[in-house]
């Protein structure tokens, strides 16, 4: 099948990435407070909704969505050297666009991050993959996510989309620079200014139409995806300096390179696709900028395509077929040497890894950790072992312990360079590598602990991991009736909900209590906003939610969210607290105590 706009959306990506710009050197010429920020109005127009609306249940997570107008009058821009601070050119120029507000119904929950999306427009149309990706954790965090239409794609096919919602947004402004040639190789000499007063707005609280009213916001964090990370590249290097509203930058397939002398945080997640490219390539490590190369992924996570990005482009229906019919970003990549298309091997725990480091990075805490970079030859080329796969980099559980092959790369027409594939393997290649589950659990375990200790993933993701494996149904068909739903020959179903090695938090399970045994089953419902006070428990235990939702944390900060249906394994002797939702909680809790045992203690 061809897709439309196939042959654009590759192109688009490819001159992104390799942008560069010429060279000035220039002071800066005022100070953050001088930014105006851009009016904001809450947009109402009855029948219709936004584009991009986001693809999860918001209200399941506690959260809610709003939309907004972002209007003023912009600077232009001139840009001459990428790591140089850009030199005004002139000013007034009046812009309508549109932001994308996510944040928590109870405001106590905010974590005081702002994160704030420069909407990647790379397929004609503004797509958030930074929310796509990390939805679960930006939530179950408390961050407040903000998405920008920045440049004039985007905002044309808002156009287009909905003219009575979007009719009147518009970011003209001439290219044409004073001095000769253009002032920006996309045309969109309004962006940087439009992406600066949107920050300062967020930052000013003031209006009838302030999204953030009631929430002390700490700081923004900048984050964009491919044509979108190279965008703020550019941000980063020449307009930060000047606007000075952004505490930390997250780039997601990639950062190109960044200015020694800024002293602004910045992770840039990068996948085996961006690896391949020598302006991201040729660029390592500052005091402020550290690259996390992922092996094993492509351009784009399986899970974050399939799950997110498809189910939100087949829904809005610009991407269409040649007969008309929408399809999603995956069916626009049609062709491909290799299928299925994506890699398994999931970019988004990283990258969760990488907004938890930011924000203690951006709030004085210690700088994120530096990863081991993909190994090249003197010439440049990435390095591969026996089984075809790079060498080096971040290796999460699903490359180290595979059930199939994973790869960044792939060959055919269009988009196809970026997409990747897997093949997951058969039973025979699976017993091969791991002779039983027992022998794929313990690769798992091992794999998963050496990359959580180095953190590059987050204790609640690692035990989503070990739970997975030992969920898994690998070798049950030669290794018995073990971890896997199931049902015998009498009809008989059997639908494991939880087995771990370790509590919510990471950390592992010792022993059980010694003693006469003295096992307690309670029902327990908490009232809506409850918040209890820090307790732990002498045992393992484990609550199964009934209904309602709960958010606990202990006092190394690591938080998770259960939800109705979950089974959450407690933590033993460790300082705990809950916070029970807009509803109230019901849980079973199955205490695995001696006899006299407290069912819990206040902690100390």
């Amino acid at each position: 099948m061809v897709i439309e706009r196939s042959s654009h959306f590759v192109s688009v990506m490819v001159a992104a990435i390799v942008l560069t710009f010429a060279s000035l050197t220039a002071a800066p010429l005022f100070a953050a407070d001088s930014v105006p920020p851009a009016k904001l109005q809450e947009v109402n127009v009855p029948g219709t909704h936004p584009l991009d609306a986001s693809v999860v249940d918001l209200a399941r997570y506690g959260y809610q969505e709003q939309e907004y107008y972002a209007s003023g009058t912009a600077n232009r821009y001139r840009i001459k050297s990428p790591l140089e601070t850009a030199t005004l050119v002139d000013s007034d120029h009046a812009y309508k666009t549109r932001i994308v507000v996510r944040k928590p119904l109870d405001l106590k929950r905010f974590n005081g991050i702002v994160v704030v999306e420069w909407y990647n427009v790379s397929a004609g149309q503004d797509i958030d993959f930074c929310w796509g990706g990390s939805h679960d954790y930006l939530m179950q965090e408390g961050y407040v996510w903000v998405g920008v239409s920045a440049q004039r794609v985007g905002i044309k096919q808002l156009n287009a989309w909905s003219p009575a919602r979007y009719g009147t947004l518009s970011a003209e402004a001439s290219n044409d620079d004073p001095q000769g040639g253009t002032l920006d190789d996309r045309g969109d000499v309004l962006s940087w200014e439009i992406f600066g007063q949107v920050g300062a707005a967020l930052l000013s609280h003031h209006g009838p139409s302030d999204p953030l009213a009631g929430l002390a916001v700490k700081s923004l964090i900048a984050a964009g995806e491919s044509q979108s990370a190279l965008r703020l590249t550019a941000y980063y290097n020449s307009i930060q300096p000047l606007h000075n509203l952004y505490r930390g930058f997250l780039y997601y397939d990639a950062a190109a390179s960044l200015r020694g002398d800024a002293k602004v945080p910045a992770i840039s997640v990068g996948t085996e696709f961006g690896a391949a490219f020598p302006v991201i390539a040729a660029t390592g490590d500052t005091p402020f900028l550290r690259r996390w190369p992922v092996a094993g992924t492509s351009h784009v996570s399986f899970k974050e395509m399939d799950g997110y990005i498809d189910v939100e482009t087949l829904r809005d229906g610009f991407l269409k077929s040649p007969d008309g019919k929408p399809v999603t970003l995956t069916q626009a990549t049609p062709g491909c040497k290799q299928n299925p298309l994506w890699s398994k091997v999931p970019t988004e725990l990283v990258l969760n890894a990488a907004y938890e480091n930011l924000k203690r990075w951006v709030n004085g805490g210690t700088a994120a950790p530096a990863a081991p970079q993909f190994e090249r030859s003197r010439d440049g080329a990435l390095k591969r072992g026996e089984d075809g796969e790079l060498l080096g980099g971040i290796r999460l559980p699903q490359l180290a312990a595979p059930t199939g092959q994973n790869s960044g790369f792939n060959s055919g027409p269009g988009t196809c360079m970026l997409a990747g594939y897997h093949h997951d393997y058969n039973p025979a290649e699976l017993k091969a590598r791991y002779h039983d589950h027992a022998g794929y659990v313990r690769e798992v375990d091992k794999a998963t602990q050496e990359v959580l200790k180095a953190g590059f993933i987050l204790p609640y993701d690692a035990e989503q991991i070990r739970q997975s494996a030992n969920a898994s149904d690998v070798f049950l068909e030669s290794g018995g009736d073990v971890n896997t739903d199931r049902q015998d020959a009498s009809g008989i179903e059997v639908q494991e909900l939880m087995r771990a090695d370790a509590s919510w938090n990471g950390v592992a399970y010792g022993a059980y209590p010694e003693g006469t045994a003295e096992p307690v089953v309670a029902k327990i419902t908490i009232p809506a906003h409850k918040e209890l006070t820090w307790h732990s428990h002498p045992m393992p235990s484990f609550a199964y939610v009934l209904s309602g939702e709960i958010t606990v944390e202990d006092k190394d900060g690591n938080k998770k969210r259960f939800t109705a249906g979950d089974v959450m394994p407690e933590t033993v002797h460790t300082a705990h607290r809950g916070l029970v939702g807009d509803q109230p909680a019901t849980f079973i809790v199955f205490y695995a105590g001696t006899k006299g045992m407290p069912l819990s203690q206040p902690a100390k």
